[in-house]
């Protein structure tokens, strides 16, 4: 019996090659900086960071997640609701520097506003919602919408 043995090519996809390191130093120096302007509570931002390569091109983009309402009432929106009033910043590397950049996220806007309506229409009728969240809506459903209705103004303006 004979028995053959297949070697296949080893190869190196793009997709798992790492950035550089001025691209980190870049994206470091960006979070800071930010941070440092954000509304704080107990000295920690109230603004969140993440890298995500949106448009799986290989390159990360930094995600700035700014919540209105958390960072006027801080304390006051409970794990469910939170997320419900993120606006997300995008920043995208280029040129040696992150920059605020959308151009090429549209479908990534559409998808936040879809997001913002549905999120609007279960503050409308929070039936499925936790308890805890229908008590919160109910003191603050007028101030609710109106903070959806400008995240949903907002995103449509920004994909243009």
């Amino acid at each position: 019996m004979k028995i053959t043995l297949l070697l296949f090519p080893i190869s190196v996809l793009t997709s798992f090659m790492q950035p550089d390191s001025k691209f980190w130093q870049a994206g470091e120096a960006l979070v800071q900086s930010l941070r440092s302007q954000s509304p704080k509570f107990d000295n920690v931002s109230l603004r969140t960071y993440a890298y995500e390569d949106l448009n799986s091109d290989n390159q990360y983009e930094i995600i700035e997640k700014v919540n209105k309402v958390e960072e006027e009432a801080t304390g006051l929106l409970n794990l469910e609701l939170s997320p419900a009033f993120e606006l997300h910043r995008i920043f995208t590397y280029s040129g040696g520097k992150f920059q605020r950049d959308y151009s090429k996220f549209s479908w990534y806007l559409e998808k936040r506003v879809h997001f913002y309506e549905s999120w609007r229409r279960q503050i409308l009728n929070p039936i499925s919602l936790s308890t805890d969240s229908q008590q919160l809506i109910k003191a603050n459903r007028a101030d609710f919408l109106k903070e959806v209705d400008r995240l949903i103004t907002l995103t449509k303006s920004l994909k243009k």
